[in-house]
C-alpha cells in the first residue's frame, strides 16, 4: 500500500469558533452506555490528570497513558495488530470525546495482559484511534487498584497490587534519549514514521520557508554470497540455549594473594522499584543458567546501572575481591598497533560477540568466589561475569588462541569486537566463511543486529576505517575542536596551563 507524505504548517489561534468539524465527528446521539475519553488521549498529549509510563507486552515496549478523565481502557488499532491481539466485536459502536466528537469503536480485546516493571496486569480494552500512545488506562482499570497515591510533580503513582507494592514513574516532558543508527534502521523496517519540527517566533512580514526532509538509507545491499553465508551459518547468530563448554587453559580463574580472607559485604540498599528490577534480572539469569544459588563464604554487593535505552543492567561490585586478586599480565593490544595492520584493505566486516564474557566458563574451583548478595538471595556465576579484574585478559587470551592463525592476516580482535578486512569482495567472502567456521567450532555466538558486513567503511574502536585511510571519530574529539579561544592572558593560563606543562616536560626529553 502506497503511503502519501504530507507536510503541514499549523498556526494556533485563540478563537477556534470557525473550526470545521473533523471527519470522525458524528452528530447523531448515542443511546445506552457511552464510553468517554479525554481529548488529550486522542491527541497524545499529557496534562495534569495523566501520567505516561512504559509497559511491556512480551518483548515489546508499550507507551501507556494513565488517565482518570477516561471512563474505559483503550488500545490503538496499530498496537493491537502489532501485538497479534484477537479483536472481537464490541457492544459499543462509538466513544464520546470530551470536545463533543464521537470516535468509532473498531472492536474490543478481552483479558489483554501487560507488565509494569515485573508485575503482570490484565484488563479488557476497546480498540479506537489514539495519538502518541499505544494504550490508555482509564477509571475502568484504576477502580480495581484500591487506594492510589499520586504525585503529579514527580509524575509518580503508587498502589498495592496483590502482595506487591507498585510505584510507577511517568515519562517526564522533554526527556530525550539517544538512539544508535542500527536500532533506528531496525525501527524504520517496522514502518515507523519519523518527523522533525523546528519552532521559532514569527513576525508579520517575515519570509517563511518550508522544507521537507527525506531520509534514505546509505547502506549498500549485501551480495548474494554474503546472504548464502548467513543461511549456512545462521546458528552462530542465535541466542545460546546452553552454557559454553569448558576450554582447557581458558576457563576463568581467580588466584588470590597469600593470606587473603573471603570477602563478605552486605548488599546495598535500594528503592522498592529497583528491588523489583533486581529480582526480575536475577530470575532471568537463573532461567538462563548463567547463575545458581550459592552457599559460598564469599559475597559481593550488586549495583544497578541504567542503559541508554532506559532498561537496567545488573552489575556486581567486585572491588573488594579484585583488591586481593593476583593480576594477570596478559598483553592487551594497543589500538594504534591494530590500525597499522590495515594497509591495502578495501572492504570490512565487524562482528560483535553476544554478551562476550558470558561465553567463557568459570573454573569450577573458583565459582564460589564470584558469589554475590541481593536483598533476597545469595548467588554465584557459572560463566565469567563482568567486573572481575582479570576478565579482560582471560577473554583476550581466548580470542587470540581461537583466531591465532588469522590474526594480522585478515582479522583484528579487541576483546569482543572482531574486524575482518580484505583487499577484495571475493577474498572477503572466503575470510568470513573461515571466521564463521571457527566460531561454530568453538561455540562462539554473535549478535547480528550489532554486526556490519561487507562495507567500504566501518567505525571500529573510535576510528573510521576506509580504503583511503583512518580518521578519528569526530564525536571523540568534539570537545577539543570546540574548545573556546582564550580572550585574555588569565583565561589562557586557566585553560592551557596544564597543556603548557606537558609541552615543557616533553621538550625537556629532546636531545
Amino acid at each position: 500500500m502506497h503511503k502519501r507524505t504530507q507536510l503541514y504548517m499549523i498556526t494556533t489561534e485563540d478563537d477556534c469558533s470557525d473550526e470545521e468539524p473533523l471527519d470522525t465527528q458524528v452528530t447523531e446521539e448515542e443511546t445506552g452506555e457511552v464510553a468517554q475519553i479525554s481529548v488529550n488521549d486522542v491527541a497524545g498529549i499529557s496534562d495534569y490528570k495523566t501520567i505516561c509510563v512504559k509497559g511491556m507486552h512480551g518483548k515489546r515496549a508499550l507507551f501507556v497513558l494513565i488517565d482518570s478523565g477516561s471512563t474505559h481502557n483503550f488500545i490503538s488499532p496499530q498496537a493491537a495488530a502489532q501485538l497479534g491481539c484477537v479483536i472481537q466485536t464490541s457492544g459499543l459502536s462509538r466513544v464520546s470525546v470530551a470536545d463533543g466528537r464521537r470516535l468509532p469503536v473498531t472492536g474490543k480485546i478481552d483479558k489483554f495482559q501487560w507488565y509494569f516493571q515485573h508485575t503482570l496486569f490484565q484488563a479488557d480494552f476497546m480498540v479506537i484511534p489514539l495519538g502518541g500512545c499505544n494504550i490508555v488506562l482509564g477509571v475502568q482499570w484504576l477502580a480495581t487498584l484500591g487506594p492510589i497515591t499520586w504525585d503529579f510533580q514527580k509524575l509518580e503513582m503508587g498502589f498495592k497490587y496483590g502482595h506487591a507494592k507498585v510505584l510507577l514513574h511517568g515519562i517526564k516532558e522533554g526527556s530525550v534519549r539517544q538512539i544508535k543508527a542500527a536500532k533506528l534502521n531496525k525501527l524504520r523496517e517496522t514502518d515507523v514514521q519519523l518527523a522533525m519540527i523546528y519552532v521559532q517566533d514569527y513576525c508579520p512580514g517575515d519570509e517563511v520557508s518550508l522544507y521537507s526532509l527525506d531520509a534514505s538509507s546509505t547502506v549498500e545491499p549485501l551480495c548474494s554470497d554474503i546472504h548464502h553465508l548467513f543461511d549456512e551459518f545462521h546458528d552462530i547468530f542465535l541466542e545460546p540455549t546452553t552454557l559454553p563448554p569448558f576450554r582447557h587453559d581458558h576457563n576463568h580463574k581467580i588466584p588470590l594473594l597469600e593470606g587473603s580472607n573471603p570477602i563478605n559485604q552486605r548488599p546495598y540498599r535500594y528503592a522498592i522499584h529497583q528491588k523489583n528490577e533486581i529480582d526480575k534480572i536475577v530470575q532471568e539469569m537463573l532461567t538462563a543458567g548463567t547463575i545458581q544459588a550459592s552457599s559460598s563464604s564469599y559475597a559481593s554487593p550488586v549495583v544497578l546501572v541504567k542503559k541508554k535505552d532506559g532498561s537496567w543492567r545488573l552489575c556486581v561490585d567486585y572491588r573488594g575481591l579484585n583488591n586481593m586478586t593476583v593480576k594477570d599480565r596478559f598483553p592487551i593490544p594497543l589500538i594504534e598497533d591494530l590500525m597499522d595492520e590495515l594497509g591495502g584493505s578495501v572492504i570490512y566486516s565487524k562482528i560483535d560477540l553476544r554478551a562476550g564474557y558470558h561465553q567463557v566458563r568459570m573454573d569450577p574451583g573458583d565459582i564460589h568466589k564470584t558469589a554475590f548478595k541481593t536483598h533476597a538471595g545469595h548467588y554465584e556465576y557459572l560463566v565469567m561475569p563482568f567486573g572481575l579484574t582479570n576478565a579482560p585478559a582471560t577473554f583476550q587470551g581466548l580470542m587470540n588462541f581461537v583466531f591465532q592463525s588469522f590474526l594480522r592476516n585478515f582479522v583484528l580482535i579487541f576483546f569482543d569486537d572482531i574486524l575482518v578486512y580484505s583487499s577484495s569482495l571475493e577474498s572477503h567472502v572466503r575470510h568470513l566463511c573461515r571466521v564463521f567456521e571457527l566460531m561454530r567450532t568453538n561455540n562462539l555466538f554473535a549478535k547480528q543486529s550489532k554486526c556490519i558486513f561487507a562495507t567500504k567503511w566501518v567505525e571500529y574502536l573510535g576510528h573510521y576505517i576506509e580504503a583511503k585511510g583512518i580518521s578519528t571519530d569526530p564525536s571523540k574529539v568534539k570537545a577539543v575542536n570546540e574548545w573556546p579561544v582564550p580572550k585574555d592572558l588569565n583565561n589562557s593560563v586557566d585553560s592551557w596551563g596544564w597543556m603548557v606543562i606537558i609541552v615543557v616536560l616533553f621538550g625537556a626529553l629532546e636531545p
